[in-house]
């Protein structure tokens, strides 16, 4: 049995390669941090429609905020101009923002934001629009269309693959609701 560090990011094809070669264990990390900032700058997007001058600042801004304030995580991994090191500080595949989701600031805006939705149902057009990943599970009726449903539904595109390629049989699409416990649970911890 082998142990298979950093398959972030791999094609479902490569996962499964890694498996049939004796592969047991796959190792993931940055990507499914990297999902849960795509689902959560989104819902972001989402409230500055929905909920325009509700917030003092967009989770993206305070995100920006306090890694300018605290720039030990990624200073000495980012280069280029300040317009190349804002855009990898956001969007990097290496995800060096995943170290910041414990800051009590972070984990404010992330509880602020969440909590602004509540069970709000969001419509398919702005899912479309800044979700665009789940848009299909929406309008299948398999993601309910909320902030908790959608981040959910989001991560579990990048852990699809895994399981895919892990297992012999097909992966039944898994439904999202609020009260739905029989599924991967997600929690943004400090």
């Amino acid at each position: 049995m082998f142990e298979a560090h950093s398959t972030d990011y791999q094609t479902p094809e490569a996962l499964k390669a890694l498996v049939d070669n004796g592969f047991s264990i796959l190792k993931v990390g940055p990507a499914l941090t990297f999902a849960l900032r795509e689902a959560l700058y989104g819902l972001d997007h989402i409230a500055e429609v929905l909920f325009a001058g509700r917030r003092k600042e967009t989770l993206a801004a305070t995100f920006e905020r306090v890694m300018l304030a605290h720039p030990d995580n990624w200073a000495k991994y980012y280069f280029g101009t300040p317009d190349e090191q804002r855009l990898q500080r956001h969007f990097s595949y290496s995800d060096r923002l995943r170290y910041y989701w414990p800051e009590p600031e972070i984990v404010r805006a992330s509880e602020e934001l969440l909590a602004l939705f509540g069970k709000t149902a969001i419509p398919e057009t702005l899912i479309s629009q800044y979700l665009r990943g789940v848009y299909e599970g929406v309008r299948r009726g398999r993601v309910e269309p909320t902030a908790h449903g959608l981040s959910l539904a989001m991560v579990d595109l990048v852990l699809d693959d895994y399981f895919k390629a892990c297992l012999l049989i097909p992966i039944s699409p898994r439904h999202y609701s609020s009260g739905d416990q029989s599924g991967p649970v997600l929690r943004i911890q400090g």
